[in-house]
């Protein structure tokens, strides 16, 4: 969810089509301006120009592309591995819910990616909703601004005061803190692990996806926004969730000690020692996990071979 908060107005020379348009002040969400073209719709997590970064995503199988997907940096996608992996999961065959599409052996790709760095609003992409059933339809994503279904600008709040949807809305590259949860606001300490490790997280809508030499800021139409520059690399998530588990379990042992030899992901006291070792714990000492420590065993799963290449399965058609 979105925040109502203070946020710093910033000067934007904004670069459009070749050429550079007065210094504006840009307000948090100021969407007449954003629309306009002269200002990022989060100016104080843009920047002018474009941004070369390497994401991740947690993926099903098929899905190895960033058309119409969210992705997150390390840090940002730390929180919600973390979640996803620590409890067991109650999903069964054919995972074709909205709250199951993730536990079919999933994988995580990586992406070296070049971003237009005047980011628009966060849109959620999720797998589109089979009418009015619980399903979902794994083979098509849709980015929305609020639930599956919806329109792609739809504000689940009046805060922003946004009119319908400019153009603008379906092609920028979208930026929100990690679980919407801006630092220092009321609200981060009640988001635990999902927030803890800070970090972005990032859409890509298909439709403003750079190809063949284009790239981000080149002036040209139609307009795009983001380029994955090399192919992307995939490692099976079970095997990332398991490098991080171990950097947790070794940062308090005297926690884990406790739960006996056999305790693992889905035990209760697996769990709790997981949360005391990443938040900390006044009553014990431990002051929080090191993030940059965390940071270091996800990208060594990628970097320092721990985790063995995968290559995905393009499933053509499959509704799983």
């Amino acid at each position: 969810a979105h925040r109502t908060m203070s946020l710093p107005r910033l000067l934007w020379v904004v670069a459009i089509s070749g050429t550079s348009v007065a210094s504006t002040t840009c307000n948090y969400a100021d969407c007449a301006k954003y629309c306009a073209g002269t200002c990022p719709f989060r100016p104080n997590i843009s920047s002018v120009g474009v941004e070369n970064l390497t994401v991740y995503r947690i993926t099903p199988w098929n899905i190895t592309t960033l058309d119409n997907h969210n992705t997150g940096d390390a840090a940002g996608d730390m929180g919600f591995m973390l979640y996803k992996f620590m409890k067991n999961s109650n999903c069964t065959p054919p995972y074709n819910t909205h709250d199951c599409f993730l536990d079919d052996n999933p994988i995580v790709g990586k992406f070296e990616v070049t971003f237009d760095a005047q980011y628009g609003p966060y849109l959620h992409c999720n797998p589109s909703p089979e009418g009015d059933t619980p399903f979902v339809n794994i083979t098509n994503f849709e980015c929305t601004y609020s639930d599956p279904g919806q329109p792609p600008w739809r504000p689940k709040k009046p805060e922003t005061g946004c009119p319908p949807p400019c153009e603008r809305v379906n092609i920028s590259v979208g930026k929100d803190p990690a679980q919407h949860v801006w630092p220092g606001t009321p609200q981060s300490h009640h988001a635990g692990v999902l927030a803890y490790f800070g970090g972005y997280w990032y859409d890509t809508p298909a439709i403003s996806k750079c190809t063949g030499t284009r790239i981000p800021g080149d002036g040209l139409t139609p307009t795009c926004t983001w380029k994955v520059n090399s192919p992307p690399e995939f490692v099976n998530a079970s095997c990332l969730a398991n490098i991080l588990f171990a950097v947790i379990k070794e940062a308090n042992p005297s926690c884990f000690a406790q739960c006996g030899p056999g305790a693992d992901r889905g035990d209760q006291c697996f769990m709790s020692c997981v949360v005391e070792t990443v938040l900390g714990n006044q009553a014990t000492g431990t002051g929080g996990i090191n993030v940059q420590n965390m940071v270091t065993a996800w990208e060594s799963a990628f970097t320092g071979g721990k985790c063995p290449a995968v290559h995905p399965q393009v499933l053509k058609n499959r509704v799983i």
